[in-house]
């Protein structure tokens, strides 16, 4: 988005607009669709955009689930490593080695 923050448009993080435009143009099923980031802002636009949310724990990934573990709007899958969550693409979730799913009914895998 090349909008400063305080303009209020509808495609900047957390709003979904970016990834709604890309459904529209693109035909891309967002019901079906992962948002793959390192920030919870990435985990907010998923769920605004009706999609499926992984935080990577490289980058910010580790510090921000730190932060925010204790918020409602948790992540749908936490990828610890980059081998794992590239598995996503290799077939799915469940193919990923190590997976398990906690008490609170995320998926951990890496």
């Amino acid at each position: 988005c090349p909008h400063q923050p305080e303009s209020g448009c509808d495609c900047r993080k957390p709003r979904p607009g970016m990834l709604v435009r890309a459904q529209q143009e693109l035909g891309i099923d967002l019901a079906n669709s992962y948002v793959i980031g390192d920030r919870y802002l990435d985990i907010d636009v998923a769920y605004a955009a009706g999609a499926r949310s992984v935080l990577v724990m490289t980058g910010n990934g580790r510090a921000e689930h730190q932060t925010y573990k204790d918020r409602p709007q948790q992540p749908h899958f936490v990828a610890d490593t980059e081998s794992s969550w590239r598995g996503l693409w290799d077939g799915g979730i469940h193919s990923v080695g190590g997976d398990s799913t906690n008490a609170d009914g995320r998926c951990y895998i890496g």
